[in-house]
């Protein structure tokens, strides 16, 4: 009975690949304040592609003004922020372009923050793209696809519990 109810429950507790790359452990980002998980527990890409796309269904609650990070909540109440390059907030916005304003719904798929890779590269910024739950502490996340390939929207990096 109310099986309806569970599978939107189902679809908010999955986290999926915001991009097509290779998915690393958080620890392999060479900025300590995501390597130590000082902002939470998450993991890392590297990817080819000029897009990053929403890994999760929920509502955009910050996006800096420097265009190269963006948190969102889902409705049970975790956070996630998606933070782009190595010291890209040095580039006051210069080679990103934000598509999603702050209090916007998103589902999974929803294109997020377009990259200008040929500014990048000219400007040999590190664009390993960090993904950390920063309320980690309140929730028991079961990490999957570390050191493998993922698909953007297909692969499931994380699957969480309810609120510990």
């Amino acid at each position: 009975m109310f099986q309806f109810l569970k599978k939107d429950t189902q679809a908010d507790n999955k986290i999926y690949a915001p991009v097509n790359g290779m998915c690393l452990d958080i620890a392999c980002v060479p900025d300590q304040m995501f390597s130590s998980r000082m902002l939470g527990d998450g993991v890392a890409f590297t990817y080819d592609g000029n897009t990053l796309y929403s890994p999760i269904q929920g509502t955009i609650k910050v996006v800096t003004p420097t265009k190269h990070a963006i948190g969102i909540k889902t409705k049970s109440g975790m956070e996630l922020l998606l933070h782009i390059g190595v010291n890209t907030v040095e580039l006051e916005g210069a080679g990103f372009d934000t598509l999603v304003s702050v209090n916007q719904t998103v589902k999974v798929g929803t294109p997020l923050i377009q990259i200008d890779r040929e500014f990048m590269k000219q400007n040999q910024i590190d664009l390993i793209t960090s993904m950390v739950i920063t309320n980690s502490d309140n929730y028991i996340c079961d990490f999957q696809c570390v050191n493998q390939e993922v698909n953007q929207g297909k692969s499931e990096i994380a699957i969480y519990c309810e609120r510990k």
